[in-house]
This record gives structure tokens, sequence and C-alpha cells, in this order.
């Protein structure tokens, strides 16, 4: 899976969806302090995941 690093994954979900796309798992600590994740679907169907550390 490709991971995309963005400032804000709440505003990147919500522009996934205004743009056709599917959020598969909701934002989640990847735990040790590392930071945030999320994963989605683009509108072609293609799966990918959002890094954070905030």
């Amino acid at each position: 899976m490709i991971y995309l690093k963005v400032t804000d994954i709440a505003e990147t979900l919500r522009q996934v969806c205004a743009n056709g796309g599917t959020v598969e798992r909701e934002k989640f600590a990847i735990g040790g302090g590392f930071g945030f994740s999320a994963h989605f679907r683009d509108p072609n169907g293609n799966r990918l995941g959002l890094f954070s550390s905030r």
C-alpha cells in the first residue's frame, strides 16, 4: 500500500469523499507515539493510506 504524508487526516478524508473516494478505515493511532494513519479508496478503486504525526 502506498502511504501519503498529510498535515490533517480528517480534512484529507473529507476531500477524498467530496471527490468520489471512500474511507475504508478512519483515523487511528499507529501506537508508540509514531503518529496516525487512515485508509481510503480513490474513485478508481485504488487503496491508499494516509500518515500524519498529529
